[in-house]
């Protein structure tokens, strides 16, 4: 038993001191903003767009956009994004924007399919914006005097494509500042080995860095969007740095009290750690080791294990102290240290148990399938790895059809028949397609030709709605067709577009075509308007049908198709 407490405490021992170094090296070079800071009067600022989504706020957002509006920066818009409040805050928005015409109000209704909801408002917010650089807040977000220049002038200064900054979080009692306090900790270690960070609260980027990655629309459906947004950065070769706001430069209420934090974990750290339950226990095991560890040690084992376990908890308070000078902390809260770690891990857990049990998650009252989510990012994960050779066209959520509402449609294109069959043989064959394994319940794989006379499928806004009809043929029944469907379509073309028409490849003979409409509403009164006309269906083709098929489905976040 004594050899494992000096093995538990050397490991603590060599990490806490190893910690402790980087932890100093790397502070050196982050800035620290603090409200006394001169900003460069010389630098030419450029147009600034804050983009603030606010759902049920109304006991912040006022004080928020005023402490906005009265900064000392001539050329900045700030957008509003009311996201499906049901309290006053779109009373309030409405208030502000009589007082300050140069407020922009965006009100949400209905959040569409495949969108979280803040991630939906800030793309609805970007849309409007004009400037040349991105602020994306939040509601309850104060922001002192002269912040935006002193955070523009700093990027400027180093060439920056995104900061982020981790605001002034310390209020309230004791026991919840030391959490607060807790969690810096993780995000800072989490950029020490990282070199990746995103804090909701502050995320300023350039705009055509924003559109060049792919900006909300390629992070939709995720929980943690400022994690995703700046890992979008940081993968495409952008420059990125970490701030903290020195004792009021920004701040934030994040929760009333302790325990509402402690539930608001509970709602996304699973998302945090990519739904892995293996990643989730082995940190909090490595939480619990490094955390709690050292303040037990100092009361078990051998005297040398003790003296690992002290010398630990020393180089622990050594970076309390440290922060303690230019942040809102007290040295003291080293003592609620492990406490701190405890409820930490309590959380996560909690999050991760109920997130599996549920099967999936619920965001701001939105309901979203786990199995959904992961298999999308694993498919956008996939098109983005130099293992796939084909293109990914198309990417939908069954909601009517014989095949279920949790399933997805896949359409990817290829420049030849070699790149196709390649790619169909390692799908099949592979025990972890798209890396979604763990959430695939199954799967088919068909292969299709365009009919010679369809157009290449172009990107774009077609749908929403999208109608997949699969016909299986008589004998020489793909060819009949074929001809039949040359004749009619182009004066159906001139009602409703035909997105592709294909002949299958494998399996019994059938075709396959995809159809695009912009309502429920729209289709039935096209339908209604083809058939009256006799336009549709083609003359010829509906005697050769043995069996139809129709689902309709609507796009995700990655489908180029939408």
């Amino acid at each position: 038993m004594n050899l494992l407490f000096l093995v538990l405490a050397s490991i603590n021992v060599v990490i806490w001191v190893f910690y402790g170094l980087l932890f100093f090296c790397n502070l050196k070079n982050k800035p620290i903003f603090r409200g006394n800071d001169c900003y460069n009067n010389k630098i030419i600022y450029p147009s600034l767009s804050v983009i603030i989504p606010a759902c049920n706020e109304e006991e912040s957002i006022e004080q928020a956009v005023r402490q906005l509006i009265s900064q000392d920066y001539s050329n900045l818009e700030v957008i509003l994004v009311n996201d499906r409040s049901t309290d006053n805050t779109g009373t309030v928005l409405e208030k502000l924007k009589v007082q300050y015409p140069q407020l922009k109000v965006i009100t949400i209704y209905d959040l569409p399919p495949n969108w979280l909801g803040k991630n939906h408002a800030v793309y609805q917010g970007v849309k409007e914006a004009t400037g040349e650089w991105l602020l994306f807040t939040d509601a309850d977000v104060m922001f002192s005097l002269g912040s935006l220049k002193k955070t523009l002038s700093y990027a400027l200064e180093h060439t920056l494509d995104h900061l982020t900054i981790a605001s002034d979080l310390y209020y309230g009692g004791v026991f919840y500042r030391a959490f607060l306090t807790y969690l810096s900790f993780a995000i800072t270690a989490t950029v020490m080995f990282t070199n990746k960070v995103g804090i909701g609260a502050f995320n300023l980027v350039k705009k055509s860095v924003y559109q060049e990655i792919g900006g909300y629309e390629a992070i939709a459906m995720r929980v943690a969007d400022d994690m995703s947004f700046e890992e979008l950065v940081i993968n495409k070769g952008y420059k990125q740095d970490f701030g903290l706001s020195g004792k009021g430069f920004i701040i934030v209420k994040w929760y009333d009290n302790l325990f509402a934090l402690l539930k608001g974990i509970k709602k996304n750290q699973f998302a945090h750690f990519k739904y892995s339950v293996v990643t989730t226990l082995v940190i909090c095991l490595y939480a619990l080791l490094v955390g709690v560890y050292p303040f037990v040690g100092i009361f078990l084992g051998p005297i040398w294990a003790r003296a690992l376990c002290g010398i630990s908890v020393i180089s622990l308070f050594a970076v309390y102290n440290y922060l303690a000078k230019y942040l809102n902390i007290s040295r003291s809260y080293v003592v609620i240290h492990p406490i701190s770690v405890l409820l930490y891990i309590g959380a996560i857990l909690n999050s991760m148990v109920k997130t599996i049990s549920q099967g999936g998650i619920e965001w701001r009252g939105t309901p979203t399938s786990l199995g959904n989510k992961k298999a999308v990012e694993g498919i956008l994960n996939y098109k983005n790895t130099s293992q796939s050779n084909g293109r990914l066209l198309g990417c939908w959520k069954v909601e009517v059809g014989p095949i279920g509402p949790d399933c997805l449609l896949i359409l990817r294109e290829f420049d030849n028949s070699e790149d196709l069959l390649e790619e169909r043989e390692k799908f099949l064959l592979n025990n972890n397609p798209f890396g979604i394994g763990d959430v695939l319940k199954g799967f088919k794989v068909e292969s299709f030709m365009p009919f010679h006379f369809m157009p290449p499928i172009k990107s774009g806004q077609l749908g929403p709605i999208y109608e997949f009809r699969e016909y299986q043929l008589a004998v020489g029944g793909i060819k009949k067709s074929i001809d039949a469907w040359e004749k009619a379509l182009p004066a159906r073309q001139k009602i409703s577009p035909v997105v592709m028409a294909m002949y299958a490849l494998d399996g019994p003979a059938r075709i396959f075509h995809i159809i695009a409409y912009e309502s429920f509403e729209f289709r039935l009164n096209v339908r209604q308007e083809l058939y009256q006309k006799g336009i549709w269906p083609p003359k010829g083709a509906a005697e050769e049908i043995i069996k139809a098929t129709n689902m309709i489905a609507l796009p995700t976040s990655i489908s180029q198709l939408t």
